[in-house]
């Protein structure tokens, strides 16, 4: 049996897919997502065209997206603009985006023209990607869309490189720890952790006996989960290729094989 780990909407979403393919699991929706309303009507405000055509403000070099929640409501803000006008599709749709994974990625596409990657699923691969280094950041307006109490890699990395950054958290994490607290590996017969953050990883480690998630294989989505688990004393993980459904089915295939 498999323990789906993911957020709201995504664990379910997994679960399906492994099912459809002969794989019992569990999905748990170890975290729900609360919209921001006051920080999505700011960044409404930082890409409205009509307030740097007016003078108002400079309008940014790009866009940095953190996670799909975050690329969900900068297209929702995108579709709740009046009456766009062809210099303002042009504008926005042709500003450079850079995501966390390629699933943040892959939502993007349609919407604007130049999207960019990291190779792995975390915030390190993309901070290496050619066009994040020094000079070509120095003095370049970013919009940082992300969480709250997200990781402060990205801000301090960029704004040390000289980019002039402006952050909107645009959703709020919230642990369901009750639910997790219920969970019974021993009694479940878990046999695989799927986790797609470190958060989910903490939230389980917390809240169930080491020993029994020390024998069960996990798979994890970056190598930075990989090394947080083996701190803790877990050494059969599986390392997906990025933290879409279809990624983490490859890998499960992968381990039931061996």
């Amino acid at each position: 049996m498999i323990l789906v780990l993911r957020p709201e909407g995504k664990a379910q979403e997994t679960a399906d897919l492994l099912a459809n393919n002969g794989y019992s699991s569990i999905p748990v929706a170890a975290l729900s997502i609360r919209p921001n309303q006051q920080q999505r009507r700011a960044l409404h405000i930082a890409l409205d065209f009509n307030n740097y055509r007016n003078k108002l403000s400079t309008f940014p070099d790009g866009l940095v997206v953190t996670s799909t929640y975050a690329a969900s409501a900068l297209i929702e803000i995108l579709e709740q603009m009046p009456a766009k006008s062809n210099e303002f599709k042009e504008r926005v749709s042709s500003l450079p985006v850079f995501c966390v994974g390629k699933s943040c990625q892959a939502m993007l596409v349609g919407q604007f023209q130049n999207i960019y990657s990291g190779n792995t699923q975390d915030s390190e691969s993309l901070l290496r990607h050619p066009l994040l280094q020094r000079p070509l950041l120095v003095n370049k307006r970013l919009l940082l869309l992300k969480g709250e109490q997200g990781r402060d890699l990205l801000p301090n990395e960029l704004a040390s490189r000289g980019a002039q950054l402006s952050t909107f958290d645009l959703y709020k994490r919230v642990s369901n720890t009750s639910l997790i607290a219920t969970i019974d590996c021993v009694k479940l017969q878990i046999d695989c952790i799927i986790a797609t953050s470190q958060e989910l990883c903490e939230l389980l480690l917390n809240n169930q006996p080491h020993e029994q998630l020390q024998a069960i294989k996990w798979v994890v989505v970056s190598e930075r989960i990989k090394q947080y688990l083996v701190s803790k004393g877990i050494n059969d993980i599986y390392l997906s290729s990025g933290a879409q459904s279809q990624a983490l089915l490859a890998c499960v295939k992968q381990l039931k094989e061996t």
